[in-house]
């Protein structure tokens, strides 16, 4: 989760520095009328506008995630199915004691736990992307 939470990083700084790239070419151009000139609340739009993409993706990419998890816990265990190939997260096994009813193992409560342990450094992965013009030493350790 670090290699990947840092590669996100690593990507987020790259268009970053692309679109100020692409800002810095488009103010330096030279019109044709010395009158004409990129408005500085031209400039803010276009960055807004690209970080506005990056963080429609990471919102994108987390709700993916967190639905590839939600269908892997409800994945049927036995089935063979070209369409359903992946393995559930747990295989549950439940043994009838009597008097008191029924055992699962692992508990509900340890299953829970992975769960949300899951969702959690999935969710974590994307502390660690700046927001434009953050500096990097704030970063996700708050």
């Amino acid at each position: 989760i670090v290699v990947k939470s840092s590669m996100l990083q690593e990507k987020n700084a790259e268009i970053e520095h692309a679109v100020d790239d692409l800002i810095e070419k488009i103010s330096s151009y030279q019109f044709e009328s010395p009158h004409e000139r990129v408005l500085d609340p031209d400039v803010v739009r276009l960055k807004d506008h690209y970080n506005h993409f990056i963080y429609q993706a990471l919102l994108n990419s987390s709700k993916n995630s967190l639905n590839a998890l939600k269908k892997r816990m409800a994945s049927k265990g036995g089935t063979s199915s070209i369409l359903n190939s992946s393995k559930p997260f747990f295989e549950v096994d439940v043994q009838l004691v009597p008097p008191s009813g029924c055992s699962l193992s692992p508990s509900l409560d340890e299953i829970q736990e992975c769960i949300s342990r899951s969702a959690c450094a999935m969710l974590g992965c994307y502390r660690s992307v700046l927001d434009w013009d953050q500096p990097d030493d704030i970063g996700g350790n708050g």
